[in-house]
């Protein structure tokens, strides 16, 4: 702490310096001054004695000062000078009211979040209770079209509910082993409308291994990567469901044939909000599947990538598996 108060008063030391060197070489070259050298080095012992006192008051003060910033009480101590303490006072009210600011919107986001949740949990039963109707109907092409719709607004209000979680997601997953195949074949059944109106072909081949993972996430995830697979695929073409495994890592690919992505979109299809430039004229996109897809993968540790060459397009999906997934700490909240 010494050294700090030297530092921070070196200027008024070095000021003192020069002051008592200029008036001792004014008694002792001045022809008119009549002193003697003892009176020059008695005067100059009084001067250091004086300024040694003042600087040990000065450093009791610093030292004070320094230990109320330590603890930071909110009242200024009375050693501060007062442009100083207005300062401190100025900071700390602004301070303040960011803090309230922060909680005020903290709370309006948990509302928010409360009232998305409500409503999505109350839309879900007259979808629910439109879908059992709509078993009742005729089955032909107007009922395919139908449940296809019914399907869609389902995916698009799962993906606004998962939207509004995603803050706070630290609190809403639990990582265990689970059945890849399992959790795909759940996800993959809420499209089989839309995949049996565009008439695809499918080629499934998913190894029954175990990937630590939150099924919940991960089938949001899925529904993400699934929806686009086939709403960009090509009529009767052929979509590609596959797992190439390793002692360390399992990947999960999902392949169609479609429109595919232009080169210059692919460093920016994880952006929110982005759509591919081959897409958008059919305006089917809202971009934010992709990127809460890969916003989810970040969070629980799995990597995601797509690759796009000509009319086919991959995406990727790499687990870590359990028996060499010691390290808790990469699943981020």
């Amino acid at each position: 702490m010494l050294k700090n108060y030297f530092k921070y008063r070196k200027n008024l030391l070095l000021l003192q310096l020069v002051i008592v060197i200029t008036i001792s070489s004014i008694f002792m070259l001045d022809p008119l001054v009549k002193i003697t050298v003892s009176s020059i080095v008695y005067i100059n012992g009084l001067v250091g004695f004086w300024t040694i006192l003042f600087f040990l008051w000065d450093y009791q003060k610093f030292k004070s000062n320094l230990n109320w910033l330590d603890h930071f009480d909110f009242d200024p101590p009375a050693t501060l000078d007062p442009v100083t303490s207005k300062a401190i006072l100025r900071m700390q009210e602004t301070a303040r009211q960011k803090d309230d600011a922060i909680t005020k919107h903290q709370l309006e986001q948990l509302n928010f979040r409360d009232f998305i949740n409500s409503w999505v949990h109350g839309i879900k039963t007259p979808l629910s209770a439109a879908k059992m109707l709509l078993e009742e109907l005729p089955y032909d092409t107007a009922h395919q079209n139908l449940n296809k719709e019914i399907d869609s607004m389902a995916y698009y209000i799962n993906q606004t509910l998962f939207y509004a979680r995603l803050e706070s997601f630290s609190d809403d997953y639990h990582i265990k082993p689970h059945a890849l195949n399992n959790v795909f074949n759940r996800a993959f059944k809420q499209f089989k409308s839309s995949f049996i109106l565009k008439a695809l072909q499918l080629e499934l081949n998913i190894e029954p291994v175990d990937v630590l993972t939150d099924d919940k996430w991960l089938r949001f995830i899925l529904d993400q990567l699934i929806s686009n697979a086939i709403k960009y695929a090509d009529p009767k073409s052929k979509l590609t469901i596959k797992t190439t495994c390793t002692d360390q890592f399992c990947v999960l690919k999902i392949q169609n044939q479609g429109v595919g992505i232009a080169p210059a979109d692919i460093p920016r299809i994880f952006n929110r909000g982005f759509t591919g430039s081959n897409v958008r004229s059919q305006n089917q996109s809202t971009g934010m599947g992709l990127y809460l897809a890969k916003k989810s993968c970040d969070k629980l540790g799995h990597d995601l990538w797509i690759t796009s060459e000509d009319d086919l397009t991959t995406a990727s999906l790499r687990f870590k598996l359990p028996n060499d997934y010691h390290d808790i700490s990469l699943f981020k909240a």
